[in-house]
């Protein structure tokens, strides 16, 4: 069971909420209106799961050149888990401008070249796109402080339908658990270390042993974001691309560890899994061919291992994609 919305009229999740203009339009035929909802399942990606999601939205109006810039430009590791989730916040807000720049969700004459993390990237330059973003991304690192996000997924909607066609998933479930007494505790580095080579007897032993000292070279974090926004475009290209005259919908799901409380609305017997829908056979047992031609794509992006800071991301074609977008054309076309 699940909680789903068909307009942004219907945004709601509580708490975990951001805000929101529902009464905005789509910026010319390549958007569409977001909203915000609460559910415990993927969209047709075959995993249900407890999430939370916005979408985002912007006008047709005219566009003004202020906007909400996101200038966190982390040089070094962050030394406390309260800065290990402003940096990652950071980074979600940068990859959702390239994300909806490069698959063309809103025209791409809205969006801007700036620079963050020392790379050129795009951002979108209309107000309420930049609100929506900022704020999502606001919910995002509230939920990282409570430790309860296992992944963060920008899941493209067809507006015709509520099809779910892309997902670009930022699994963090190898981001460790800290109290909440200990977000702005110091980490622990290499100052111990540094220390105990001091005493004499750790110097003497250090002398004696034969084997060679390797020196780790420290990893800067704006290399690490810089190299996953590079591989995000690459992976852009090689999907199939969107019709140019439909709208589509971006949302944002968070999905929750599973030692995290639901969200309101949801009990703990929905957070189970259910049975997948079997795959069609013939009368000989053969799979269906054009079933298995209709499974769900995945492109991966990158593995970013900084410290404390360890996420994969991959992007997703989803199962019924293709079948969408022929349905897309076939509309289009007559």
């Amino acid at each position: 069971m699940a909680q789903t919305t068909s307009s942004p009229a219907n945004a709601d999740i509580g708490s975990s909420s951001s805000s929101f203009p529902h009464e905005a339009l789509p910026a010319g035929p390549a958007s569409s209106p977001p909203h915000t909802t609460a559910t415990n399942n993927n969209n047709g990606f075959q995993r249900h799961t407890n999430t939370i999601s916005t979408s985002s939205i912007i006008s047709n109006g005219n566009h003004n050149n202020t906007c909400h810039t996101h200038n966190h430009r982390p040089s070094q590791l962050p030394d406390t888990y309260a800065a290990l989730t402003a940096s990652i916040a950071s980074f979600l807000a940068v990859s959702i401008h390239q994300i909806l720049y490069l698959r063309a969700i809103y025209p791409q004459s809205t969006f801007l070249p700036v620079r963050h993390f020392n790379r050129p990237v795009r951002q979108s330059r209309h107000p309420r796109v930049c609100t929506w973003i900022t704020d999502a991304c606001a919910a995002v690192e509230a939920q990282l402080l409570k430790c309860t996000i296992a992944a963060v997924s920008i899941v493209i909607l067809s507006s015709s339908n509520n099809q779910p066609l892309e997902r670009y998933t930022f699994d963090m479930t190898q981001i460790p658990e800290v109290p909440p007494g200990d977000v702005r505790t110091p980490f622990d580095n290499d100052n111990d270390n540094s220390r105990a080579s001091e005493d004499p007897k750790n110097q003497q032993q250090q002398q004696q042993s034969t084997k060679p000292q390797t020196h780790i070279p420290p990893v800067e974090l704006e290399a690490q974001f810089r190299a996953v926004l590079a591989r995000l475009a690459s992976a852009c290209a090689r999907l199939t691309p969107l019709p140019r005259n439909e709208e589509y919908i971006p949302t944002l799901h968070i999905v929750l560890r599973n030692t995290a409380d639901a969200p309101a609305g949801i009990s703990n017997a929905d957070h189970l899994w259910i049975a997948a829908e079997p795959s069609k056979l013939d009368l000989n047992g053969e799979f269906d061919r054009a079933g298995s031609r209709g499974r769900a794509k995945t492109v991966p992006v990158r593995t970013v291992d900084a410290g404390e800071l360890k996420m994969e991301i991959w992007v997703e074609e989803a199962k019924g994609k293709f079948a969408e977008l022929n349905r897309i054309r076939a509309v289009h076309e007559t």
